[in-house]
C-alpha cells in the first residue's frame, strides 16, 4: 500500500520503519530534517521535509495516489488540518488523525477521518496493567461504548458466535485464533484459547465480568 505519515517523531518513525519493513511504499513528512535520523538504516520510504497542510507538497507527495494517511506529529492542530487537506482536496480513503487533547477529540469524532487519543490509549493501558479484570479494555468509542478483548472461557467453548449474542449492550465483533482474526460470522465456533473482540455497552460490563467466571 502507498502510506503517508506526517510527523516523524517516536510514534510517527516507529510505524514508518514497521510499515517500511511490511513491504509497503512510505513517505513520511516532517518540517525538521534531523527527525528523519530516527528512522535509521531499516527504513527505505521517502523523506520529505515541509509540513503535512502544504496542498503542492501533498501533490508532490502523489497523495491523491495514496491508500492511507497517518498524521502524528506533536501538535493536535496540524495533525487535524491534515487530515481535512487529505480527506476533502486528494479524497484519500484511509485518513488517521492523532489528537491528545480529549476535548478536541470529542468535537473532531464523527468526522470524515479517524481519531487516535494519545491520552485514551495511554489511560487504557495503565488500567490495564492495574486491573484485575478478566478483560482488557482496547478502545473508548463514546462515554458509553468500549471496545474490549477476553479469551474465551469454558462455557463459551463450542458455541456458535449467535448463541452467546444474548444481550443487545454486547455484540462480538471479531475472534483472533492462531494470531490470526477472523470476523465473527453467526456460525463461527468457539475454540479453546480463542481471543474474542466485542463491542459492549459499559453498563453491560459487570454482566461480561460475571459471564467470565463460569
Amino acid at each position: 500500500m502507498n502510506i503517508i505519515i506526517v510527523g516523524c517523531g517516536r510514534v510517527g518513525s516507529d510505524l514508518g520503519k514497521m510499515l517500511s519493513v511490511e513491504g509497503h511504499n512510505i513517505i513520511v513528512i516532517d518540517t525538521n530534517p534531523d527527525a528523519f535520523k530516527r528512522l535509521g538504516s531499516i527504513f527505505n520510504g521517502l523523506q520529505i521535509i515541509g509540513s503535512g497542510t502544504d496542498e503542492i507538497l501533498l501533490k508532490e507527495a502523489k497523495a491523491e495516489q495514496t491508500d492511507i494517511f497517518i498524521a502524528l506529529t506533536d501538535k493536535d492542530n496540524i495533525n487535524i488540518m491534515s487530515a481535512q487537506v487529505a480527506k476533502a482536496v486528494f479524497n484519500i480513503p484511509k485518513v488517521i488523525a492523532k489528537i491528545n487533547d480529549p476535548d478536541r477529540e470529542k468535537v473532531f469524532r464523527g468526522q470524515n477521518f479517524g481519531i487516535i487519543s494519545g491520552t485514551h490509549l495511554i489511560a487504557s493501558a495503565i488500567l490495564n496493567e492495574i486491573s484485575n479484570k478478566l478483560y482488557t479494555q482496547c478502545y473508548i468509542i463514546s462515554n458509553d461504548t468500549q471496545i474490549v478483548k477476553f479469551t474465551a472461557v469454558n462455557s463459551m467453548i463450542n458455541k456458535y458466535i449467535n448463541q452467546l449474542h444474548t444481550d443487545e449492550n454486547f455484540l462480538i465483533s471479531a475472534v483472533i485464533r492462531d494470531n490470526k482474526s477472523h470476523l465473527a460470522i453467526p456460525n463461527l465456533k468457539i475454540r479453546p484459547k480463542d481471543e474474542l473482540i466485542a463491542i459492549v455497552k459499559t453498563e453491560f460490563l459487570p454482566q461480561l465480568e460475571e459471564m467470565l467466571l463460569k
